[in-house]
């Protein structure tokens, strides 16, 4: 699984705690709620290759955004970029691009784990700070941030440095390479500093350092104070913990970057990434043991999972997804009844964890009209329709809880709701998000199996995330304010105002539907997925797109195609 000049490094600088607010992390591995720092060029909001990006957001949940005033010094920003296994990465020019984070107090620790994931420019013959954590204690020297933990490279190396307070270094190299490369460093303050290229060890040096204390920030792409050192390439992710991660919690988070960016690593616990863009790497999340700790709750995004029957040294479970979406699939289930996920998610074991309690996350993302219905299916091959095995689950706080739950290696899974009553919902003019609960009268977000009603006065935003409806009537207003797209499993009835923007309407439903109202229907781009027929009896007219997957449009009405010239 080579791919030319990305390098993957973790950091681990042993030791504090803090307070974290999130919900997910990375790999499921929260180091006792300590991670401080979080920076993933795919949750940017940026759409664009060519976009400047002013700030880095902090996925962290702790607000230490990296950001960059000056256009002139912003990194760009590039989509699906392939050497990261078609994931985003932020491309810095290697002249004086480069961001910088606020002061961050809880950095001011000897103890500390941090991850990174970043392509070097090959060509280049001079040398570039990746990150650098500075801080203002330290001895005497010439480098004003005298305190400092960094990554960078040479001409001819790759260089993993801490600068200890009495102004000694600590240093570990290796050849800058040419294919990707997971490194790691773990600096232990009392003994020594230790660092792993593809999970062996390149070197041990001993040394000891007290906590530094004055950080100034982080910076990517280049120094914090001083000569700048720009770094010339590509980083995708940086994750920093202010804990020592014990093995088996380092092993996940390197699992779910290599997963995720398409890495070999001599601790490989996950399968399932099967080649360059295939398989499923999406948002990795593990339970492990080594017999120095344990991660034995992975709180991943909209998934969690816990509570091991039988978690000993050695033992792993690892889960990761297609990247399938949430929207609902009505044709592989069941008794052909029911809706589920279209994501599937696959499991990867290593030893007898034995049971585990899966959650999901509905909140967003619900199915169904009845949460009491919820079911989750495992599955052999991944064909769900026949010869899956069904858990029942319990709902609460828009949490579906899963208990006793019992992986196989290679098994597939994924969420299912057997109700097939529809859930009529009422906009209530509270808020105006589709995505939020107090829009809508079940406090709940809308499903494919949801009777959806925006009444007059009330304004409906889609925004941010794609939605889903059975049949839908405005009354009101629906609007979209960027290129999401509804997924429409009924009829569509409007009586109001629809506003299209950049968004897309894509018929799911499997039978009969149709297009009606006593207002004008102005789409952006128009998907018809369905193999039987679509009728419209009102005035549509389509701006950019339409597009007839499947079946037949049937134009009772009247249907305009506007140019774009």
């Amino acid at each position: 699984m080579k791919n030319r000049f990305t390098i993957l490094f973790a950091t681990l600088v042993l030791g504090a705690s803090i307070s974290n607010a999130q919900t997910y992390y990375p790999g499921g591995v929260s180091g006792s709620g300590t991670n401080e720092l979080w920076f993933d060029a795919n949750s940017l909001g940026y759409t664009t290759t060519g976009e400047l990006v002013t700030v880095f957001t902090d996925r962290s949940g702790n607000g230490n955004d990296a950001a960059q005033a000056d256009p002139s010094a912003q990194p760009i920003y590039y989509k699906n970029n392939p050497i990261f296994n078609g994931q985003a990465s932020v491309y810095f020019d290697g002249v004086n691009d480069v961001l910088k984070t606020p002061p961050v107090a809880n950095l001011n620790t000897n103890t500390q784990t941090i991850f990174c994931v970043a392509s070097i420019y090959k060509p280049t013959s001079t040398s570039g700070i990746i990150f650098r954590l500075s801080y203002t204690s330290g001895g005497g020297g010439t480098i004003p941030s005298n305190y400092f933990i960094s990554n960078y490279y040479t001409t001819t190396q790759y260089v993993m440095q801490l600068r200890n307070a009495d102004a000694s270094n600590i240093l570990s190299t290796f050849p800058k390479p040419d294919y990707i490369s997971l490194s790691a460093m773990l600096w232990n303050g009392s003994t020594s500093f230790k660092s792993y290229n593809n999970g062996s060890l390149l070197t041990s040096v001993a040394g000891s350092s007290a906590s530094p204390l004055g950080n100034l920030g982080m910076s990517l792409g280049g120094n914090f104070t001083g000569a700048l050192m720009p770094f010339k390439g590509w980083l995708a992710e940086t994750i920093v913990y202010t804990t020592p991660l014990n093995s088996a919690e380092k092993n996940i988070v390197e699992n779910y970057l290599a997963a995720k960016y398409y890495l070999t690593i001599s601790n490989d616990l996950f399968a399932y990434n099967t080649g360059y863009l295939s398989g499923h790497y999406f948002d990795l999340i593990g339970i492990g043991q080594e017999s120095d700790g344990s991660n034995s709750s992975a709180i991943g995004e909209n998934l969690s999972i816990n509570t091991p029957s039988s978690l000993g040294n050695g033992d792993y479970l690892l889960v990761a997804h297609d990247n399938a979406g949430y929207s609902p699939n009505l044709v592989d289930v069941p008794l052909s009844s029911g809706e589920r996920y279209s994501q599937i998610w696959r499991a990867d074991l290593t030893g007898t964890p034995g049971t585990v309690t899966i959650e999901f996350d509905v909140t967003t993302n619900s199915l169904g009209a009845d949460s009491n219905a919820y079911e989750l299916l495992v599955d052999a091959d991944g064909v769900f329709g026949v010869g899956a095995t069904s858990y029942s689950g319990s709902y609460s706080g828009g949490m579906v809880t899963f208990t006793a739950v019992a992986l196989s290696d290679g098994n597939y899974f994924t969420l299912y709701n057997n109700s097939t009553t529809p859930q009529t919902i009422t906009s209530t003019g509270t808020t105006t998000d589709w995505h939020t609960t107090t829009t809508w009268d079940c406090a709940c977000v809308p499903s494919f199996n949801s009777d959806v009603t925006i009444l007059a006065a009330h304004t409906v935003d889609v925004n941010g995330q794609d939605a889903n409806s059975r049949n839908l009537t405005i009354e009101g207003v629906l609007s979209f304010s960027g290129s999401d797209t509804l997924f429409l499993n009924g009829n569509l009835i409007n009586n109001g105002t629809f506003t299209a923007g950049t968004g897309v309407v894509k018929s799911k439903m499997v039978s009969a539907q149709s297009f009606s109202g006593t207002s004008n229907l102005n789409f952006y781009d128009l998907f018809l997925d369905n193999p039987t027929t679509v009728t419209n009896s009102g005035t549509i007219a389509i701006s950019n797109q339409l597009n007839i997957l499947q079946g037949v449009l049937v134009t009772g009405g009247s249907v305009r195609l506007l140019s774009t010239v």
